[in-house]
């Protein structure tokens, strides 16, 4: 059973910990489109104002703690749509980068 959070900032929106985005005043899963990266992202609406959340982002604001405020959300099997809160881990932008390369062999 997927586990479900408030969408920091954005009160009428929330995140489970299984990479799903839902709109709380309608109850529907937004279906995420794909940027040029293969990166899964929803767009949310607050205000009148559209904004681009890219959901491995969301999910770890959500549910990992970064006491050290850590720039980048890694994908630890290298699927960037694989949004799922056991696949994402804190990191700084020079040890993602590394781990890309030496896993899988792009940047």
């Amino acid at each position: 059973m997927a586990t479900w959070v408030k969408v920091k900032g954005y009160a009428n929106y929330s995140v489970s910990d299984n990479g799903q985005v839902r709109n709380d005043k309608t109850g529907k899963i937004l279906s995420p489109a794909l940027d040029s990266n293969g990166y899964r992202f929803v767009i949310l609406c607050k205000n009148g104002e559209k904004w681009h959340g890219y959901i491995h982002r969301l999910v770890a604001e959500a549910f990992i703690p970064n006491p050290y405020n850590l720039r980048d959300v890694n994908h630890k099997d290298g699927n960037e749509r694989n949004n799922r809160k056991s696949n994402l881990e804190w990191r700084t932008h020079a040890e993602n980068i590394i781990y890309s390369i030496t896993w899988f062999g792009k940047p």
